[in-house]
């Protein structure tokens, strides 16, 4: 079991955005408005990581039950996507790799 795997996708996300050389300006973007454009599988992450440690914290008897269990119910659907999510990205990468065999004309077998 991993805790505060959240923190990751958290730095990620609050990480300074990186500007042309030209830009002297450095005015940095609110957080939300940073949370509300990060991409859906660091989003996921977050808070698959965040409903995880509410459910671990649940059953160390930190967290109140309802809270507790919702959390649990959080996170097995949060896996649940992110396993589809992995298995898309996992298509589509054979996808990319499979055209590029065909475009070089050599045969993969």
């Amino acid at each position: 079991m991993i805790m505060f795997n959240w923190l990751a996708p958290l730095s990620s996300i609050s990480a300074p955005e990186s500007l042309p050389a030209t830009s002297k300006k450095t005015r940095q973007q609110p957080f939300l408005r940073k949370l509300l454009h990060a991409p859906p599988p660091v989003l996921l992450d977050l808070l698959c990581g965040l409903s995880d440690d509410l459910a671990t914290f649940y059953k160390l008897g930190l967290v109140p039950r309802r809270i507790g269990q919702q959390a649990e119910k959080l996170a097995d659907w949060c896996w649940f996507a992110g396993t589809l999510v992995d298995l898309v990205e996992v298509g589509v990468e054979l996808s990319v790799i499979g055209s590029a065999i065909t475009e070089s004309g050599r045969s993969p077998f």
